[in-house]
C-alpha cells in the first residue's frame, strides 16, 4: 500500500539560501495513477501549502509532473487578486532518490507572485523523466527562503471544531430577554440589550466603557489604533439605575451613528461568535459589520468582515463600495483601487460609478479619489481619451 512519510531539512541552493524545507516520501510511486498531495504545511502560521506530485506528465508521458500548491487561508480565499503575501517568499522543488539521498533534479519557481484562487499551484508540468526515477520509492521536497519561528506553542487545537447549534442558540435568545440582561441601548430609537459582563469580556471598547472609563476615554478622545477614529464620539452613557417597566437597567447607551440593524448583529455575534451578513447595500452586509467592529474593536469580527466584504467585491459594485466606505481604511481601499484601475474600461460603464459622477457632491472623499484613480491610469484607456478630447 502506497504511504506518504514526512522529514523536515536544510538544503543549500545556489539560487538563495533555504530557511527551511519539508521533504516526503512517496511509497512506490509507480501505483499513482492520480496526482498524489502531500499533508499541509506551513511557512507562517497562516501560510500553508501542498506538494503535488504527477506521475505522468500531461502530454509528456515520459516526463513526472512536480507542483507547489497554495493552500488559501481566511483571508485568501474567494479573492480575485493575487495572494500578494507569497510573493516575498522563493521556493525550490526538487526530487530525491531515499536510498543515496541525492537530488534528482532541482528547481525553483521563477514566479512567486501568481498564486490565487484561481491559480492555486505553480510548478513544472514536465519536472524529470521518470527514468531519472528510482525503481520504487521517491522524495518529493521543496526549499523556502522564509519562515516563521515563534517563542510560543499554539494554544488553538487544529482543526478548530465549531460551536453545538442548540448552545449558539441558547446564548442568541438571551438578547431577547430583558430580564438576564443590565445595560440598554438606544440605537435611533430602537432598544436593545445585553449582558455588561459579556460585551466587556468580548470588546476592549465595552470593557473600557463598562468599568467607568468611559469618561477619560472621551476626555482624551481614544482612539482606535485600526481606524484612528475617536471610539467614544458621540456617545453617552449614565452608570444611574432608571426604571423601564419593571425591569432596572444599570447602564443607558445612546447609539446614534449605527443602524439598529447593524448593532443588533454585532451583539449576536458578541454572545454566540456567528454573524450572518446580509446583502451588499444592507445594514448588515460585510462593509457594515467592518465599521461598527472596528469601531468597538472586535478584532475578529472584522477580521471576518474584511473578508467576506473583499469576497463581495466585483466590477459591477467595487467603485460604490470604494467611494461609500472602503476608502477610509487603507486595507481595504488598496484592494478596491486595484481593482478599479485593472478593470476601468468596465468598472466606468457600470451604474454606480455613472451614479457616483452624476452625484459627487453625496460622496465625502470624492475629489480625492476621482483624481488618484486618473492620476493612476497611465495611460488612459483609448475609450477615455477620446472622450476627453471631445
Amino acid at each position: 500500500m502506497s504511504t506518504i512519510s514526512t522529514a523536515a531539512t536544510l538544503v543549500h541552493s545556489s539560487s538563495f539560501t533555504p530557511k527551511c524545507s519539508f521533504e516526503y516520501t512517496i511509497t512506490d510511486w509507480k501505483k499513482y495513477s492520480t496526482p498524489c498531495y502531500s499533508p499541509p504545511f506551513g511557512t507562517f502560521y497562516d501560510l500553508f501549502w501542498q506538494l503535488k506530485f504527477v506521475s505522468t506528465a500531461h502530454d509528456y508521458p515520459r516526463q513526472c509532473s512536480v507542483y507547489l500548491w497554495a493552500v488559501a487561508n481566511s483571508e485568501e480565499e474567494g479573492l480575485e487578486i493575487t495572494w500578494s503575501r507569497r510573493a516575498s517568499v522563493k521556493a525550490k522543488l526538487y526530487l530525491k532518490n531515499p536510498i543515496t539521498n541525492l537530488e534528482i533534479r532541482g528547481r525553483t519557481l521563477s514566479r512567486m507572485d501568481e498564486f490565487s484562487a484561481k491559480w492555486p499551484g505553480r510548478g513544472f508540468n514536465a519536472f524529470c523523466s521518470k527514468s531519472e526515477l528510482p525503481e520504487c520509492d521517491l522524495i518529493i521536497g521543496v526549499q523556502f527562503s522564509e519562515n516563521e519561528m515563534k517563542s510560543q506553542a499554539m494554544q488553538i487545537p487544529l482543526p478548530i471544531n465549531p460551536l453545538p447549534k442548540n448552545l449558539i442558540d441558547a446564548w442568541a435568545s438571551q438578547l431577547e430577554k430583558p430580564e438576564m440582561s443590565d445595560i440598554r441601548f438606544d440605537v435611533k430609537g430602537a432598544t436593545l440589550y445585553a449582558n455588561s459582563d459579556i460585551l466587556s469580556q468580548r470588546s476592549e471598547y465595552f470593557q473600557l466603557l463598562i468599568q467607568e472609563q468611559w469618561a477619560e476615554c472621551k476626555a482624551s478622545c481614544l482612539r482606535s489604533p485600526l481606524s484612528s477614529r475617536p471610539i467614544s464620539q458621540n456617545f453617552s452613557c449614565t452608570s444611574q439605575k432608571s426604571e423601564n417597566q419593571h425591569h432596572l437597567f444599570q447602564y443607558n447607551v445612546r447609539i446614534p451613528d449605527f443602524e439598529p440593524e447593524t448593532f443588533a448583529e454585532m451583539l449576536r455575534y458578541l454572545y454566540t461568535n456567528e454573524v450572518k451578513f446580509g446583502s451588499t447595500g444592507s445594514k448588515t452586509d460585510p462593509l457594515s459589520m467592518f465599521c461598527i467592529a472596528d469601531k468597538y474593536l472586535i478584532m475578529e469580527l472584522r477580521q471576518r468582515a474584511k473578508i467576506a466584504a473583499l469576497k463581495e467585491v466585483n466590477i459591477e459594485n467595487v467603485a460604490e463600495g470604494l467611494f461609500n466606505l472602503a476608502w477610509k481604511w487603507p486595507e481595504l481601499k488598496e484592494y478596491y483601487m486595484k481593482l478599479i484601475l485593472e478593470n476601468f474600461t468596465a468598472v466606468r460603464k457600470t451604474a454606480g460609478f455613472i451614479k457616483i459622477m452624476a452625484n459627487p457632491s453625496l460622496y465625502e472623499n470624492f475629489t480625492e479619489l476621482i483624481l488618484e484613480i486618473l492620476e493612476s491610469l497611465s495611460p488612459l484607456p483609448a475609450d477615455l481619451e477620446k472622450s476627453n478630447a471631445q
